[in-house]
């Protein structure tokens, strides 16, 4: 299967936040968070601040999914929010398996186990 290398940027509106690439499959998850370098974690080891942001992506229909093979010939449209403004500062989902979260930078930098 294609997948696009998608590393974390800061948000286009929101100082602080950084949107950060998620793949979930079955009840793993990989969360890209920095270039080359991907946190996996289960669905218990999943920090709670990242398990309240998928809760709150997966409450709200999409109407727009992409598939794996659009986000890997046009990543941008990875970055932009086609799922509901108000998830802006929380994330959303750009494929069946794939979310972009937003998280703090704060909070970015403890998953990559920086101080």
């Amino acid at each position: 299967m294609l997948q696009p290398k998608l590393t974390p940027v800061v948000h286009k509106t929101i100082y602080g936040l950084h949107r950060v690439s998620l793949r979930e499959e079955g009840d793993e998850y990989s969360l890209q968070v920095g270039d080359h370098y991907v946190r996996r974690y289960d669905a218990d080891t999943l920090p709670d601040e990242i398990k309240v942001r998928l809760a709150m992506i997966k409450a709200i229909p999409m109407l727009e999914v992409f598939t794996d093979e659009d986000i890997y010939y046009n990543s941008f449209s990875f970055y932009d929010n086609n799922h509901s403004k108000d998830l802006n500062d929380v994330g959303w989902r750009v494929t069946k398996n794939l979310y972009c979260l937003v998280l703090p930078t704060t909070l970015l930098n403890k998953l990559k186990g920086e101080r």
